[in-house]
């Protein structure tokens, strides 16, 4: 301030403190115990991650009487939005969640408000679509009569994993219309009613999409088969990251339907790529470099905000910008969803990194 000097947030994340100049810190819980202690806050946030006394911010008693699993349906009192306690003379408060993991559906506290709020729409998802078994079965049979779609999709998921997260995926979308999850069963059984007559003609209205995806996804997959030669060797492991990005075992389960549509376009980008690539090695070679090095900034930037507890979301837009220059590099004459340069690229990489 003296010299009027102003110093980037981003010229932090580049420095490193010795080990000794760092706070050591002691996370303690209910009964006076530590929990864990370190150096390092990510270090301490992955200890703590696999406690339940830390994850939940509750006393045992308090998880005893709440906490439940093997939730079919609504069979548990109605959820306040938080439950405060004393832990031993230290105030608490717990979040109340239907959460789902990989052994179903259970109710759990946990002390961070947005993720429980992230995990109970999903949670109230799984929920509806165990209470939806006629409509379930009505949307598997349509999943099985696509056209190539459960052996093209083979290769991300298994049959009854498909058939899980585009179900869950469809009740969520159309849950968002909804201003607060249910938290009472008379709200939940009252929008279970809405939805139950929604929820096949949506599916069914998706269900192109999905196959659009996969049948991309799974034609990619054996064009780059056919390229055995080394020299195509970069291009082939930027193509193999970007599927690895678009993460197909799970982007339903991460992005809303409306990025669904934009998936195809990406993935019909990487057809076109995959079709032009022997006759444009070096440039495609030289584009994939630059697209490596911007992949690799973000992919940093992202993992520096989750350390500090930032908004990850605010990095979305570049993320998906993108995919929307790989287009332009190499898919042309196909168009992009909007306006994308490198110029543009670092403008906005500029906004979100000062």
């Amino acid at each position: 301030r003296q010299r009027g000097v102003i110093i980037e947030r981003a010229v932090w994340d580049d420095v490193e403190l010795a080990p000794h100049f760092m706070f050591n810190m002691a996370v303690i819980g209910a009964s006076r115990q530590i929990l864990a202690t370190a150096r390092d806050i990510t270090k301490l946030r992955k200890v703590l991650s696999s406690q339940p006394e830390a994850a939940t911010g509750s006393a045992p008693e308090t998880r005893q009487q709440w906490e439940r699993s093997g939730i079919t349906s609504w069979s548990f009192p109605d959820l306040p939005d938080a439950i405060d306690t004393d832990v031993d003379g230290l105030p608490a408060r717990a979040f109340p969640t239907l959460q789902l993991g990989t052994q179903g559906l259970a109710l759990k506290l946990m002390a961070n408000a947005a993720l429980a709020q992230q995990a109970h729409e999903i949670g109230v998802a799984e929920l509806m679509r165990l209470a939806c078994a006629g409509e379930q079965k009505t949307i598997a049979s349509a999943l099985k009569k696509s056209a190539g779609l459960l052996l093209q999709s083979a290769r991300w998921l298994p049959q009854a994993a498909l058939e899980q997260q585009f179900t869950l995926s469809v009740i969520r979308h159309l849950l968002a219309q909804t201003p607060t999850m249910p938290r009472t069963n008379e709200t939940f059984q009252d929008e279970l009613k809405r939805l139950r007559a929604l929820l096949v003609p949506a599916a069914l209205e998706q269900l192109p999409v999905l196959n659009d995806i996969f049948s991309k996804a799974h034609q990619i997959n054996r064009a780059m088969d056919s390229f055995t030669q080394p020299v195509y060797g970069v291009s082939l492991s930027d193509v193999r990251g970007q599927l690895e990005a678009l993460d197909l075992a799970n982007f339903m389960m991460q992005y809303p339907l409306p990025r669904w549509r934009h998936y195809v376009r990406y993935l019909q980008a990487a057809c076109v790529r995959l079709e032009k690539l022997p006759h444009n090695i070096s440039r495609d070679e030289l584009a994939s470099n630059e697209l490596q090095a911007l992949w690799q900034q973000w992919v940093l930037l992202v993992q520096r905000t989750k350390e500090r507890d930032g908004d990850v979301t605010a990095l979305d837009e570049y993320r998906w910008l993108l995919e929307e220059y790989r287009i332009s590099l190499f898919a042309q004459p196909m168009r992009t969803a909007e306006p994308v340069s490198a110029k543009r690229l670092s403008k906005l990489w500029q906004a979100l990194t000062h």
